[in-house]
């Protein structure tokens, strides 16, 4: 069964794009705040407008925050970043091969190419009740491109953001040594 979170997550755009996605994306990763309890979450919604989705289930399993980002171009966001101030989203440039991924010719992520050239954009979302809360998302530029899959480490300081990511310079490739290892675990 799904949970839309009272209907929370029911897709409210264009016809077309609800014919697509009847729910929102609601992320495989989403991260729990120690101290109050609150998971955070987010999901890539594609349409007409990308939109970054981010979203705050309360520890009484409440879904008592949402609110989207409008993001300038499509990118592949697997996984994020949250510090006491904001959510830290890593968005690489990617394209995909829709019409052979429409025609089932290719899963979606299989047709995923990463642009390594272009530098990955860094998207700061202030927190709800965060020391920035109010403030506008921030969009930043990474000093490389290619794609970051998992996060391990945020730490804010005079030095600015600092993270330990698993980076790589272009999305991997399911199948052969890569898809073992997970199916070894």
């Amino acid at each position: 069964e799904v949970n839309t979170f009272g209907g929370q997550l029911k897709n409210d755009r264009s016809p077309l794009e609800r014919l697509l996605n009847p729910e929102l994306p609601f992320s495989a990763h989403p991260h729990l705040d120690e101290e109050t309890g609150a998971l955070y979450n987010f999901g890539v919604a594609f349409g007409r407008k990308n939109r970054l989705l981010l979203w705050r289930v309360a520890k009484e399993g409440v879904l008592d925050w949402r609110s989207e980002v409008e993001l300038e171009e499509l990118t592949f966001v697997h996984d994020f970043l949250l510090t006491p101030a904001c959510l830290v989203f890593f968005l690489p440039r990617v394209s995909f091969d829709v019409p052979k991924a429409l025609l089932g010719l290719k899963t979606p992520v299989a047709s995923l190419q990463v642009d390594e050239e272009r530098p990955m954009q860094v998207l700061l979302v202030p927190r709800p009740g965060g020391p920035e809360a109010g403030a506008e998302p921030r969009f930043l530029e990474a000093d490389r491109g290619g794609f970051v899959f998992h996060h391990a480490l945020a730490t804010e300081g005079e030095g600015g953001l600092q993270t330990v990511s698993m980076w790589m310079s272009s999305f991997p490739e399911l199948g052969g040594d890569l898809a073992e290892a997970f199916t070894e675990a």
